[in-house]
Order: structure tokens, then C-alpha cells, then sequence
């Protein structure tokens, strides 16, 4: 199983040291094991594909038999790890499986697994709701024949792989760390931005599959914090040259890679939670990760003004729907372009928004603002945002608005 070099997660250094319940008990075999605790539930031929309907979960199943002694102490970290989370913020979506590889107990599973040695220990994730077929294995890893099966932060560091590559976080509860916008944030904290950008929000639902995509194409080292002066070199690099002061970080999907300048000062190698989490918002939208532009193809849809606005709309939301205190004003980026995203959010909603911003759906969008605004008014707007004017703006909306409805409603209607 591919494990990134990296600290030990959040979830592993808060519960830290790992309770072993009957670890040092040798003479309980695999079988007393597994019998004395419901947590690690049994499988067998009648039901071993069943587990494969519970859509969306991480599977672990451990293959053992009475005869072999290895898959004793297989059974000992299996039963200390279901019962650990059993009690955590993924009790729901970790199941814990055993099943005998014994031709004389379940010989469909024996036949089915051709096994050179046991024990064998396999992490599923049920994404399709059906059982594994050649195109789509669910199979994300397995742990045997080494001494990692009886280490259990293999395990625990296995698993929370796989939460993260899907899109699944600790709830906000379980990072208390992070309760104001203006936290620090360093390169070593980036899941953790992650954790709360893939947390609860209105645009929870769009996020989290654009984050299981980006994970998979974005390169090793995804979230910079740089000097001023190599901030400027990116940015110029991108075409954005200029005062670039005010600027704290930028996203340039080409790469895939997320840059901020320090915000604390030199050498602080720091930013701040408000900031990283806006560029983490450009990091998912469409296409999520990586794309052949540096900027979302929201961008000719909007423009950069309302593009902008809407992010730092999201980022807000998601700090506010996660009782994360937002920055003081002086922090907070494009303050002139949020007014106009909101109205239009008020105005269109969060689905019309969120497909164009996070799925690419800019046909529909462009016909609903040109049907509204018409497609002069719609210029009109984003260049006014663009150019931080967000009471004219709001105002040609408004203008606008009025004149099409009225311009529909015909010449006997306006009478």
C-alpha cells in the first residue's frame, strides 16, 4: 500500500499512543479473538459479496485460518483498530471484516482468493455499490507477509489514505486547531485546509468529488508559501506581474500547484488559513487539479472580478458554516467583487453558480445571463466588477433585470 511521507495526520497524533486491547495476550488465537468482540464482524461464503452494496465505505477484510499462527496477532490489531474507530468520526464509514480462507469452512471465498500465504489483509473502498469486477477492482490496498500487519499505525495510515484520496474528513469537532481564519497556516498544514475545505458548507456537495479528482493529478508537493520575491518570479511567470503587495497567494492549474507569498513576514514561512482555503476553492473548481490553463475555465464566463468574488463568497461560507471566526475586514481578499457575487447568488442560486464554477457548465449559465442581463448587460457587469465598481454594477443588474422582464411582459403589460 502507497503511504505519502508525511507527519503523522491529525487523527493520528490526537490519539495517540495506540491501545492494543489483549495485544500482549499471545495465547488468544485469531478465533477467541474475533469471537469475543462484535466489532470485527464474520463473512462467509453465503454473505462475503454483501459488503460490496454499503456504497461508499472503506472495506478492511482480514483472510485467516484456525491453523495459521501469524493471523493471530492479525486478529489482535484488527480488533484493537475496529473498536478505536468504533469511537472516532468514522465509525460510519470503516467497516471491519473477518473471513477463514479454509476450503473446508468457505471454499467459494478460497477459490476465489488464491492466496500464496496468509495472512492477507485487504483495504476496499465500496464506490460502485456493487462487488469488484476487472474494471473497477474497489481493491486501494493490501497488508501480509511483512511485519507491517502487526503494525497498527500501517492500518490507521492506510485508511485515512483512502479517506482522503475520496473526499472524507474529520468533522469540525475533531480540529479544534483551527477557529479563526486568521490561524497560521504552514506547508506541513495543508490537509488540514483541505479537511475544512471538503467540510460543511452550502457547496459541500460540489467540492468533495472535485477534490477526489484533484487528488489524483496533483504533483507531490501541491501548496507553496515562498519569499516575496519568488512569489513575484511566479506571478510573472503567469503573466500577472505588478503590485503584487496585496496579493497572498495564487493557484495555477497548469501545474497544479497552490503559491503563497509570506504573509507573517521573512522567513515566517506562513499564511493564513483564509487565504490557503480561497485558493484551495480555485484549486477544485473546474477542472479540478490540474487543466491546460493556469486560471478555471470559469474565468471567461465570469471574469476575473466575479470569479474572484465568488470564490471568496464560498470561502466565507465554508468558515461560517464551520464556526471558523472569519478574518478581520483588512484580511479578507476582493472585498469589492463579494457585493456582486452575492447578489448574483441571491439572484441565481448556488446550483446555477456551482456547475459553472465546479463542472464546466457554462452553456447553461450563459444562457440564463444572457436571457437576464442580455449579452451586452452581461459584459457590462463583469467588467464593472472587474474594475471593482460594485454598487454600479449592482445597480446595471438591477437595471437590467427590469428592462428584459419588462421587454417580455410585452407593451399592453407595461401600460
Amino acid at each position: 500500500m502507497y503511504i505519502h511521507a508525511r507527519q503523522s495526520s491529525q487523527y493520528e497524533r490526537e490519539e495517540q499512543p495506540i491501545a492494543l486491547h489483549h495485544l500482549g495476550q499471545s495465547e488468544r488465537t485469531a478465533r477467541q479473538v474475533y469471537a469475543s468482540g462484535p466489532k470485527v464482524k464474520p463473512l462467509t461464503d453465503a454473505n462475503f459479496w454483501n459488503i460490496f452494496y454499503d456504497r461508499n465505505k472503506i472495506t478492511v477484510v482480514a483472510f485467516w485460518a484456525h491453523w495459521c499462527r501469524a493471523c493471530d496477532g492479525v486478529a489482535r490489531v484488527m480488533a484493537s483498530i475496529a473498536d478505536r474507530y468504533s469511537k472516532g468520526p468514522f465509525a460510519r464509514l470503516v467497516k471491519f471484516y473477518h473471513v477463514q480462507w479454509d476450503p473446508m469452512v468457505n471454499p467459494r471465498v478460497y477459490e476465489r482468493f488464491g492466496f500464496k500465504s496468509i495472512p492477507v489483509i485487504f483495504f476496499y473502498y465500496t464506490a460502485t455499490g456493487r462487488p469488484p469486477t476487472n474494471t473497477a477492482p474497489l481493491l486501494e490496498g493490501s497488508l501480509g507477509g511483512d511485519k507491517g500487519q502487526y503494525d497498527p499505525n500501517q492500518y490507521i495510515r492506510g485508511i485515512e489514505e483512502i479517506l482522503r484520496k475520496h473526499g472524507h474528513v474529520a468533522p469540525a469537532h475533531a480540529r479544534p486547531h483551527l477557529r479563526s481564519a486568521e490561524e497560521r497556516i504552514n506547508e506541513d498544514d495543508f490537509e488540514a485546509v483541505l479537511a475544512v475545505l471538503a467540510g460543511a458548507s452550502p457547496w459541500e456537495e460540489y467540492i468533495r468529488g472535485n477534490l477526489r479528482v484533484a487528488r489524483q493529478n496533483l504533483p507531490g508537493r501541491p501548496f507553496r508559501i515562498v519569499s516575496s520575491k519568488e512569489f513575484a518570479q511566479t506571478m510573472e511567470a503567469l503573466g500577472r506581474g505588478g503590485d503584487i503587495a496585496h496579493i497572498p497567494g495564487v493557484t495555477d492549474k497548469r501545474a497544479g500547484v497552490i503559491t503563497m507569498q509570506e504573509f507573517f513576514g521573512v522567513n515566517s514561512h506562513a499564511t493564513f488559513l483564509g487565504a490557503a482555503l480561497h485558493e484551495t476553492v480555485h484549486l477544485v473548481s473546474h477542472p479540478a487539479g490540474r487543466g491546460r490553463k493556469w486560471q478555471s475555465t470559469a474565468w471567461s464566463s465570469l471574469g476575473e472580478g466575479l470569479l474572484e468574488g465568488l470564490v471568496e463568497c464560498i470561502t466565507r461560507d465554508i468558515l461560517l458554516a464551520q464556526g471558523i471566526a472569519l478574518a478581520r475586514p483588512d484580511w479578507r481578499g476582493h472585498q469589492q467583487r463579494v457585493p456582486v457575487a452575492r447578489e448574483l447568488l441571491r439572484t441565481h442560486g448556488v446550483p446555477l453558480l456551482a456547475r459553472v464554477l465546479f463542472a464546466g457548465d457554462f452553456r447553461q449559465f450563459l444562457m440564463v445571463m444572457n436571457h437576464t442581463y442580455s449579452p451586452a448587460g452581461w459584459t457590462e457587469i463583469k467588467k464593472l466588477t472587474t474594475s471593482n465598481n460594485p454598487a454600479r454594477a449592482i445597480e446595471r443588474m438591477y437595471e437590467l433585470r427590469g428592462g428584459r422582464a419588462a421587454a417580455h411582459r410585452g407593451p399592453q403589460a407595461r401600460v
